[in-house]
């Protein structure tokens, strides 16, 4: 990877704005339990720097799962209606995710709702050679998108959300909701990207 951090496969796909933007991240090294809560800081910042008050809208992450050295994380835009030349969605999870490879490096990411024959740069330099990314786990339990990503091979591992970790997250996320005088999970005011 020349111009990227990371491979990341689907880099720049919005599906559609009532759905789930799906994305496994596998990280370059295992991240144990003790590790885990010193990435929600990193993280729920991000999502916090990805909140455009001119539009009201931003984004929310479901509970993290993990399943060995991978995390599905399930991301959502707060104001649905709101289009993807107003909020690149695609844009704010690609930053979100650089910010988290700042903490502790990824391998991989690998968006799960992108169709056959997408191209975008990062994608693009990624898939270079018939590159692919690797097998993933399983999910079992969880819904993954029909894209041509999720269709790929996958291991049997058990999915685990980890209490701790979504403690921290609410933990700061309430502290960076504090700290912009946001008082509710959406419509919040927030200062403007410099």
């Amino acid at each position: 990877m020349d111009d990227y951090p990371f491979p990341f496969w689907g880099y720049g796909y919005d599906a559609d704005r009532s759905v789930e933007h799906v994305v496994e991240v596998r990280f370059a090294t295992f991240v144990d339990f003790v590790d885990r809560p010193a990435l929600a800081k990193r993280f729920e910042e991000s999502v916090s720097d990805a909140f455009d008050d001119d539009l009201g809208c931003g984004v929310v992450c479901a509970p993290w799962v993990w399943s060995r050295d991978w995390l599905l994380l399930r991301f959502r835009q707060t104001d649905p209606a709101v289009d993807e030349l107003d909020y690149p969605l695609a844009t704010c999870v690609g930053g979100i995710l650089e910010s988290l490879h700042d903490a502790r490096p990824l391998a991989e990411a690998v968006a799960l709702c992108t169709p056959e024959g997408w191209s975008w740069p990062w994608h693009d330099e990624s898939a270079a050679g018939g590159a692919q990314p690797t097998e993933g786990p399983s999910w079992a339990g969880y819904a993954l998108p029909d894209g041509v990503y999720a269709r790929r091979p996958r291991f049997e591992a058990e999915p685990l959300v980890d209490a701790a970790v979504e403690a921290e997250r609410r933990r700061w996320k309430q502290h960076c909701d504090e700290m912009m005088g946001r008082s509710a999970p959406s419509g919040r005011k927030r200062r403007k990207r410099s």
